[in-house]
C-alpha cells in the first residue's frame, strides 16, 4: 500500500490512543502536598544520582544501538526499504513481548534482579548486529531485549518519583 498507507495507519493508532485518553475520566488518587525546599534535598541524594548517572549510560547504549539498526542494516546486508520496514515492525512485535515478560518477571524478581536482567539483554541486544543471524530474528530479538529494558528503568523512575515533586523527578529522569 506504500509508504503513505503505513503513516495513515499509525496516525490512526494514535488517534485511538487520543480518544481513550479523552474519554477517561481524570480522577486524582490522593492530595499531593505543596512542593518545599525540604523537597529538593531528596534530589540530591546520593542514589537519585547514581541513578540519573545509570540513566545517561543506558540511554547512550539503548538509543543509540535502536537509532543505528536501520542504518547498519541498509550498510551491511543491502536491503530494500521494504525489508528495513519489516524488521521495524517486527521489532515492535517483540518490544510488546518484551514489555509482557518485564512485568510478568518484576514482581517475582523484585527490582534488583530484574535491572540485572534488563542490562544484561541490553548488553546482549547492543551486540546483536554483529551477529549473521537472520535479519527478522535479529528484530524480534532487540525488540525484547530493548523493551525489557525500558520498562525496567520506567518502573525505576516511577519509584524514584514519589512524593511532592513526582511528576518533576520522572520527568527530570527520562
Amino acid at each position: 500500500f506504500g509508504m503513505a498507507a503505513i503513516f495513515q495507519l499509525l496516525a490512526l493508532f494514535a488517534l485511538g490512543v487520543l480518544v481513550f485518553v479523552l474519554r477517561t475520566p481524570y480522577r486524582p488518587l490522593v492530595e499531593r502536598p505543596t512542593p518545599t525546599a525540604q523537597t529538593w534535598i531528596v534530589w540530591r541524594q546520593s542514589n537519585y544520582i547514581l541513578f540519573g548517572v545509570f540513566g545517561i549510560v543506558y540511554s547512550i547504549a539503548s538509543f543509540g544501538t535502536d537509532g543505528l539498526l536501520t542504518l547498519h542494516i541498509a550498510e551491511t546486508r543491502g536491503v530494500g526499504m521494504q525489508t528495513i520496514g519489516g524488521f521495524g515492525a517486527l521489532r515492535g512485535v517483540g518490544a510488546l513481548v518484551g514489555a509482557v515478560f518485564f512485568a510478568l518477571f518484576y514482581p517475582r524478581w523484585g527490582m534488583r534482579r530484574a535491572q540485572t536482567w534488563a542490562l544484561l539483554l541490553l548488553s546482549f541486544g547492543c551486540l546483536l548486529p554483529l551477529f549473521d543471524w537472520p535479519l527478522m530474528i535479529q528484530a524480534f530479538l532487540w525488540g525484547v531485549c530493548w523493551a525489557f529494558q525500558e520498562t525496567a528503568f520506567v518502573t525505576m523512575a516511577m519509584r524514584f518519583s514519589r512524593g511532592a515533586l513526582a511528576a518533576t523527578f520522572f520527568a527530570l529522569f527520562m
